[in-house]
């Protein structure tokens, strides 16, 4: 409540026991000054009221309000964790080897950073799953296209995209992840 909507009250509070205190006490001059003592006993108490009740009323729902509002941040915070943990772990890079023998993968992808890497080489043996990673640090991406490379004995590969790692040349295929997933699987079929 502000100033004037708190003086207009004590105004009219005034008046009002002001008019019962002469009804009460009478239109004597006794009866005049025990209205008034009424009267400012009766504006003593709204005043206290106002001084210090409804401000400790206010400052306990401020209190609750914020209490409440922490709490909704702390959810809040807690289900961006488990969000952004569920899409880190869905961005990470993982491959599948469906050949009936040991492949090497070379894969050129684009970094969380935006920057476009050449990355290999790595060895799966038949039908092993492995997430890809470089200096112990998995590879991760936030893009759906990446493109890769597979050698090994009798694999005949020949993608139309060019990549060179440490002046190596690699004619990688396009994968496109579809599923959110980053994973992707090679069959020398």
């Amino acid at each position: 409540m502000d100033i004037v909507t708190v003086a207009s009250y004590i105004i009219v509070a005034f008046f009002v026991i002001t008019i019962i205190g002469v009804i009460v006490g009478g239109k004597t001059f006794g009866g005049v000054i025990g209205g008034g003592i009424v009267t400012i006993i009766v504006i003593a108490i709204i005043l206290t009221i106002f001084a210090v009740v409804i401000p400790k009323l206010q400052a306990e729902k401020d209190h609750k309000a914020s209490l409440i509002k922490e709490k909704e941040k702390q959810e809040l915070v807690e289900s961006l964790s488990i969000e952004e943990k569920k899409s880190k772990d869905s961005n990470f890079i993982r491959f599948r080897n469906k050949c009936n023998k040991q492949v090497d993968l070379t894969i050129h992808y684009l970094n969380t950073l935006g920057e476009w890497k050449t990355e290999g080489i790595w060895s799966f043996d038949k039908d092993q799953v492995s997430y890809l990673s470089s200096n112990e640090n998995r590879l991760q991406t936030n893009n759906s296209i990446l493109f890769y490379h597979i050698s090994g004995d009798g694999i005949s590969f020949n993608g139309s995209h060019r990549f060179s790692q440490y002046g190596d040349i690699y004619y990688m295929k396009k994968v496109s992840d579809n599923y959110d997933t980053t994973e992707w699987s090679y069959s020398c079929e």
